[in-house]
């Protein structure tokens, strides 16, 4: 029983990472795949997309620390930063006029057709891209809520009498769980809509499909878990009010089912 508590807390530290990894890495959708190489994550491409916004001139490789590429954020930032290479604009693509020069050198940087890039542009400044960053980050803060919920229901079994609070945190964790998947899926379909035409889904996509499966998996392990918690917790009976013996005396009509049994006598055994 205890074991699938904690596969269940296992599978959902996992969702949960990669739920994060999802939304940090810009690359749901790519020109070119992320690919492993055995000891290390490459990605070389000329554009990639994300939830907060795009990247340009892409070359990673993790097991060298080098991260190059320069990255539009879709709303506007306090400034441009340089990290490792990395260069981020905090312009805001959605702030710029559509007949700008700062978004027509946007445009012709970014590797893509000018229809595209335009139809990419009003996307991930409509109503889908606001719902798929907003539902990524709540598919983390419920997987931290049910791993959070079933730590307290594992710690709740360990210890005597206190059944009711195991009861109650496996369901929070089992609610967390199906809202969890509810929202990844919310979140794919809005990906769907906002994502680049004739660009094939990135890694950070894919990890949020792997998310959704571990979540489900998770879930399973959770209701198993209640299942037989519930099962094996033993509750107190409630003790059956004792009848007093019957005396002569306090029948006098004779209507007693009890057995008479005077003060000094054994009692009956019926």
């Amino acid at each position: 029983m205890l074991g699938y508590g904690i596969l269940s807390i296992v599978l959902a530290i996992v969702a949960c990472l990669l739920a994060s990894f999802a939304l940090v890495v810009p690359a749901w959708s790519a020109l070119d795949n992320l690919s492993f190489t055995g000891s290390s994550f490459t990605l070389h491409t000329r554009f990639a997309a994300g939830v907060w916004g795009y990247c340009t001139d892409v070359r990673m490789d993790t097991s060298a620390g080098s991260y190059l590429g320069h990255c539009v954020l879709y709303q506007p930032h306090a400034s441009t930063t340089t990290t490792n290479s990395v260069t981020i604009d905090g312009t805001g693509l959605c702030t710029l006029d559509t007949a700008s020069s700062a978004y027509a050198a946007l445009r012709s940087a970014s590797h893509l057709d000018a229809s595209m890039f335009d139809a990419f542009a009003a996307d991930a400044c409509g109503v889908s891209a606001w719902l798929t960053l907003a539902c990524v980050q709540v598919v983390i803060a419920l997987a931290v809520i049910g791993i959070v919920s079933e730590c307290v229901a594992l710690v709740a079994g360990c210890c005597g009498g206190k059944r009711f609070l195991q009861a109650h945190a496996t369901l929070v964790h089992l609610t967390a769980m199906m809202l969890a998947l509810f929202m990844a899926t919310a979140t794919m379909i809005a990906w769907a809509v906002q994502a680049p035409a004739q660009l094939s889904y990135g890694a950070s996509f894919h990890w949020l499909i792997a998310a959704f499966v571990l979540c489900m998996a998770s879930l399973s392990c959770g209701f198993k878990y209640r299942i037989e918690a519930l099962r094996v917790a033993s509750f107190s009976p409630v003790p059956l009010p004792t009848r007093p013996s019957v005396t002569k005396d306090d029948d006098l009509f004779g209507t007693s089912q009890t057995p008479y049994q005077e003060e000094d006598q054994e009692p009956a055994i019926v």
